[in-house]
C-alpha cells in the first residue's frame, strides 16, 4: 500500500469522525434546547397558558355551539378532571377539533377551537395569563395541571342539560342524560348468553 493511499484513508477517516462529532453536538444541543423550552412552557402552565380575553371568546363559542349538547358542569366535573389531568393541552384541543361540534366536526376555525379549549381550562380552575393559548406545536408541551376541585368561574351555573338528538355518548342504563364524549367512560354491559338455554 502506498503512502498516498494511507494518507487518503487517514483524511477520509478523520473527516468522518469530524462529521460524526458535528452531528452529535448538533443533536445534543437541539435536545438541550427542547428540554429547556419544555421546562419553560411547563413553568408557564402554572402561571397561566391562556388569556382572559381568549376564555371570554371561548365562553361565547361554547354558548353558541356547544350548549346544544353539553353543559358547563360536564366540562368541569370530577370525571373531566380525572380524564384530562396530566395530559397535554394539545390532546384536549385535538379531540375538540376533530370531534366537535357533533353535527359538523372541524367546522369551526382554529382560533375558535383554541378559545373553547382556553374556556374549558378556565372552567376547571386553571389561571389565566397574559398571552393567548397557541394552536401550534407549543400545545404539545403544555401539561394540564388541573386543580382537584374547580371553583365556580361562571355565572352560567344554572345551565340545564340539553338532550342530544343522537345517542352518541349514551351511558348504560341512563335514560335521562347524554354525557359528553369528553367525559364519558365506556361502560361494559353485562355479558349474557342468548338464547338463555345455550351453554
Amino acid at each position: 500500500m502506498s503512502l498516498r493511499t494511507v494518507g487518503i484513508r487517514y483524511i477520509a477517516r478523520a473527516g468522518a469522525i469530524a462529521a460524526g462529532s458535528v452531528l452529535y453536538l448538533t443533536v445534543l444541543s437541539t435536545a438541550i434546547a427542547q428540554r429547556a423550552g419544555a421546562q419553560h412552557v411547563t413553568a408557564a402552565a402554572d402561571s397561566g397558558v391562556y388569556s382572559a380575553e381568549q376564555a371570554a371568546r371561548g365562553d361565547e363559542v361554547f354558548t353558541r355551539v356547544c350548549l346544544q349538547c353539553h353543559t358547563r358542569k360536564d366540562m368541569s366535573s370530577a370525571d373531566f378532571r380525572l380524564n384530562w389531568n396530566g395530559r397535554t393541552a394539545f390532546d384536549l384541543y385535538d379531540l375538540i377539533r376533530s370531534t366537535m361540534p357533533d353535527s359538523a366536526p372541524g367546522s369551526l376555525s382554529r382560533d375558535e377551537y383554541a378559545d373553547v379549549t382556553a374556556y374549558m381550562l378556565k372552567l376547571n380552575g386553571m389561571r389565566a395569563g397574559a398571552v393567548p393559548l397557541p394552536f401550534d406545536s407549543t400545545l404539545r408541551r403544555i401539561k394540564l395541571d388541573i386543580p382537584a376541585t374547580a371553583a365556580p368561574t361562571s355565572s352560567h351555573a344554572g345551565d340545564a342539560p340539553s338532550l342530544s338528538p343522537t345517542l352518541r355518548g349514551f351511558r348504560w342504563l341512563s335514560p335521562v342524560r347524554f354525557p359528553s364524549v369528553l367525559t364519558r367512560r365506556s361502560p361494559v354491559p353485562p355479558r349474557r348468553r342468548w338464547p338463555p338455554w345455550s351453554s
